[in-house]
């Protein structure tokens, strides 16, 4: 497996990913408008040049938010959710991120799991955050500063 900065050309794969992962997938334009913006951090995973999983950190000065992150069915279970989460945390520290938020399904114990591995922080709640079905949202956080 490898993981490298995403590209335009990754753009369909990236599309196809959200659509198969999300109940409430992002749109191609919203997927474009985010990767376009020069300082957020978009990178994929691929395995023999398919692309089999992604992320995409929105960042603002000394902030990331881990807006969505994504593997092609067959391949989860094999660690590369967790391989393109080091990824991020490293680029994220070398572009001056202090700290890195997310949302994730209340649900979701494989993510939430991940994200406890990767030192994340629970610390709130959004009531009726997600829907189809409608469900609560843990807020979670990693800070750099702690690891000093």
């Amino acid at each position: 497996m490898n993981i490298r900065i995403m590209t335009e050309d990754d753009i369909d794969d990236v599309c196809r990913i959200e659509n198969e992962s999300f109940a409430v997938p992002w749109s191609r334009e919203s997927i474009e408008k985010a990767y376009e913006q020069p300082d957020n951090i978009y990178i994929i995973a691929e395995e023999e040049d398919e692309v089999i999983g992604f992320a995409g950190f929105w960042t603002s000065f000394d902030t990331a938010d881990l807006c969505s992150i994504a593997v092609k069915e067959k391949y989860r279970k094999r660690h590369t959710g967790y391989e393109l989460l080091s990824e991020g945390i490293r680029l994220c520290r070398q572009n001056g991120i202090e700290r890195i938020m997310l949302e994730v399904r209340a649900s979701n114990e494989p993510a939430i799991k991940l994200y406890h591995k990767m030192d994340f922080k629970e610390i709130g709640k959004r009531r009726g955050y997600y829907k189809e079905p409608v469900e609560d949202a843990l807020i979670m956080e990693k800070k750099f500063t702690d690891e000093r």
